[in-house]
C-alpha cells in the first residue's frame, strides 16, 4: 500500500462519532491521538479517522486506550493558519488496550 504506516498511539481525547447511518450506528468517526517518539522525550499529536471497515475496533476505544493503527498517512495544511494538521485514516487497528486509569473505580 502507497503511504502506509504504522504507529503505535493513545488516546488523548474521547472518540468522536462523525456520521451515523439510518439505525444511528457510527459509520465514520475519530479521535485524537498522541504518539510518543521511541527513545526520545518528542511526542506529536495526529487525528485517526475511522471508516466502516475498522468501526468495530472504533467502538472499543476510549479516552488513554493505547492502541497500534496502520493507516494511510495525510499531512494538510491549513492556508487561513498555516498550521499542519496531521492524520491517519485507518485502515488497521490491533492491540487496544484500555487505559489503567479509566478501569479503576
Amino acid at each position: 500500500m502507497r503511504n502506509s504506516i504504522t504507529l503505535e498511539v493513545r488516546a488523548g481525547k474521547a472518540p468522536r462519532v462523525l456520521k451515523t447511518d439510518d439505525k444511528n450506528e457510527p459509520v465514520f468517526g475519530d479521535v485524537w491521538a498522541i504518539h510518543n517518539i521511541e527513545n526520545s522525550q518528542a511526542s506529536f499529536a495526529l487525528a485517526v479517522k475511522f471508516g466502516e471497515a475498522v468501526i468495530p475496533a472504533f467502538k472499543e476505544i476510549a479516552l488513554g486506550s493505547k492502541f497500534t493503527v496502520t493507516g494511510r498517512l495525510d499531512i494538510h495544511k491549513d492556508e487561513s493558519t498555516g498550521i499542519f494538521h496531521t492524520s491517519i485514516l485507518a485502515d488497521r487497528v490491533e492491540d487496544i488496550v484500555a487505559s489503567r486509569k479509566q478501569t479503576q473505580p
